[in-house]
């Protein structure tokens, strides 16, 4: 008789324990929605699927209102405020947007006919009243260049969005991204806690394959194959390939991003897993550190160019530029390359279009919003 008074005691202390734990502490579950691959957490069953769905048509409408307001400009940017805290910093901003656009426009000498958004979540956690939401938007914008020629470039921001529930539903109270050149917008929350990795990381996930990376050395004379580079980098440039390490946290991922498309296109290791500088290229992968997984030639924009100069192309000229050759940018003129992309097509006036990582861009118009110099890099027919 005592042992069980002994023990509904003790599970009515478990009880109380419980319920004042999670009225404190609030518990994080997983959970799994049917329509989309990301996860959940804070919320159960049919509360969980609703307040997924109420966060995503909350941001996917946001999007897709302030997208309408850089081409339509009689569009009234206080549409904006029925998705966002009033008085927030993040609405204020969202409103000039657009401005942005408009000097990229007046950059480049373009003129924007259409600006599209998607959004893929990664995951959404709830606590109380709030929500935080990981997400990946890719940005389309059609564009006529100065001959009227129409072109389509792409755009891949990494966001962390934080909602607020309301009696009028969910309202975006800070949405953390930076979509780099060639727009230049920075919303005013954007910190670099690392919330980009988990992002990409998780993309990376969705999109694993089964294949592996095997290092490739091909004696002799290796034609450089710019159809397979150019293909390479538009089927990568915004779903990760899981095979290399992303070099976003360390330093950037542009020339990890080049290099990839080159060896694509034929380019085979030189001295692989010896670190020469820039008489070696490699990848690895593996375990240890990001630097170990790679030669410096293959992840770093000076060295790299150092490398392809001296072995595999030659400096040209912007009208000797062709598929699969590569345009090196010093943003700030302190001899310093900071950045790389490739070349994988041509508008009607023959400019070149690039693609690249950091941000993550898809046939931009080459200048990326301007830098203080250029590099042209012609690469080998033969390697």
């Amino acid at each position: 008789m005592m042992m069980k008074r002994l023990v509904k005691a003790l599970i009515s202390v478990s009880v109380i324990l419980t319920v004042f734990m999670l009225s404190v502490f609030p518990a994080f579950a997983s959970v799994s929605t049917a329509n989309c691959d990301m996860s959940s957490n804070g919320a159960k069953g049919a509360n969980a699927t609703s307040a997924v769905t109420g966060v995503k048509k909350t941001i996917e409408d946001a999007y897709s209102t302030r997208s309408g307001l850089i081409t339509d400009y009689r569009n009234n940017a206080n549409d904006l405020s029925r998705y966002y805290v009033p008085n927030s910093k993040i609405l204020k901003f969202e409103r000039t947007r657009p401005e942005y656009y408009r000097k990229m426009e007046a950059n480049e000498g373009i003129r924007i006919t259409r600006v599209q958004s998607d959004v893929i979540f990664v995951k959404v956690d709830f606590r109380g009243k709030k929500a935080e939401a990981y997400l990946y938007e890719k940005v389309s914008y059609a564009w006529l260049d100065q001959t009227g020629g129409k072109n389509v470039t792409g755009l891949g921001v990494y966001h962390k969005v934080t909602l607020q529930q309301t009696g009028h539903g969910w309202l975006i109270s800070s949405d953390e991204y930076s979509e780099g050149r060639p727009t230049n917008v920075v919303s005013p929350n954007f910190t670099t806690d690392g919330f980009e990795k988990v992002i990409s990381d998780a993309l990376a996930r969705q999109f694993m394959t089964q294949s592996s990376l095997t290092p490739t050395v091909v004696p002799g004379s290796t034609p450089y194959n710019r159809a397979a580079a150019t293909n390479y980098a538009d089927n990568y440039v915004f779903n990760y390939n899981p095979n290399y390490y992303n070099y976003n946290s360390s330093g950037g991922d542009c020339a990890n991003f080049v290099s990839q498309s080159m060896y694509a296109g034929n380019a085979y290791y030189i001295d692989p897993y010896q670190e020469l500088g820039s008489q070696s290229w490699w990848y690895n992968g593996g375990a240890g550190s990001a630097t170990s997984k790679s030669s410096e030639s293959w992840r770093y924009c000076p060295t790299q160019r150092a490398f392809i100069l001296g072995l595999r192309g030659t400096e040209t000229s912007l009208s000797g530029l062709g598929l699969g050759d590569l345009i090196y940018y010093d943003w700030n003129g302190d001899g310093i390359w900071d950045h790389v992309a490739i070349v994988v097509g041509f508008d009607s006036s023959n400019n070149p279009l690039v693609d690249a990582h950091n941000t993550d861009l898809k046939h931009a118009y080459w200048t990326l919003g301007g830098a203080a110099k250029y590099s042209f890099v012609h690469l080998n027919s033969y390697f």
